[in-house]
């Protein structure tokens, strides 16, 4: 399996449709591309000939993304739980 960024962002649209019922599309404003990134870096130290390593390393970095996704929308949503207390 070829790894590849429309690989990364339909499984994090996938995932996004199933946690919260909305696409990666919908958020213009979430930084996919460093996601992509950071995944492309832990990537490149993982043996080609590993599959089953590199698809645990893209499915880590799909749920780290779709959990940060998450927590944005979380605090959008709830802005004074932040952890002040006044």
């Amino acid at each position: 399996m070829k790894i590849t960024y429309e690989k990364f962002v339909q499984a994090v649209d996938e995932n996004l449709s199933a946690e919260l019922g909305c696409s990666l599309h919908d958020l213009p404003d979430y930084p996919i591309r460093e996601d992509w990134e950071v995944c492309q870096e832990d990537l490149a130290f993982v043996a080609p000939e590993d599959t089953e390593k590199q698809a645990q390393v893209f499915r880590n970095h799909v749920n780290y993304s779709v959990e940060d996704v998450m927590s944005e929308n979380a605090a959008d949503i709830y802005p004074y739980e932040q952890g002040v207390d006044y």
